[in-house]
């Protein structure tokens, strides 16, 4: 355990000692939810397009992936383990480059921007793999740039962006099998 503690830490450091302007401001951006209203607006355009009026349901669900994505990781992990962010950790916090003053929330385990985004990711993988392929996969990639940019503003240790991964696309993707066998026949997923 310590072993595995030791190396959070050592990633950590590196990751968020790789500082410079430019990077700041870019992970700084890419961890605003703002950031990402052009690709949620193309997610919606692309869900219509594909499915007509029946992509509502497609959209509420990603809705509620997140929602309940964030629940988990937000109320349920973080309030039970309280483990501290690096950004309140007292033997960490002078070690640590922050961005504008960022500094997050209390607790830091899990990271709800990884398991949202890794959610959503997951979910909406399933109807893109075949149709959108490339969109299938720019999901993924943001979920691990929104992951990234959490270690290194300095508000996450590795492990609580890896957690909130796993436990993502766990949700993700049951719920993308569930919604398939809920909705079979009304909606061809196939390609």
């Amino acid at each position: 355990m310590d072993f595995l503690l030791s190396l959070d830490i050592k990633l950590l450091l590196m990751i968020n000692g790789m500082n410079c302007s430019f990077l700041d401001t870019l992970m700084f951006w890419i961890s605003e939810t703002w950031f990402w209203i052009p690709l949620y607006i193309v997610l919606i355009y692309q869900i219509f397009r594909l499915f007509g009026k029946r992509g509502i349901v497609i959209i509420v669900t990603s809705i509620l992936v997140i929602a309940v994505c964030d629940q988990i990781a937000s109320h349920l992990i973080k309030e039970s383990v309280q483990r501290l962010r690096p950004s309140h950790e007292p033997g960490l916090i002078n070690l640590l480059h922050f961005v504008k003053g960022y500094r997050g929330g209390e607790y830091g385990f899990v990271s709800s921007h990884a398991a949202n985004s890794f959610g959503l990711a997951s979910f909406l993988f399933g109807f893109f793999k075949t149709r959108i392929k490339w969109l299938s996969f720019f999901l993924v990639f943001t979920a691990i740039i929104i992951s990234y940019s959490r270690i290194y503003l300095g508000v996450h240790y590795p492990s609580d962006v890896i957690v909130a991964g796993i436990l993502g696309v766990a949700i993700g993707w049951l719920t993308y099998i569930l919604f398939l066998k809920l909705n079979k026949g009304w909606i061809r997923i196939g390609g």
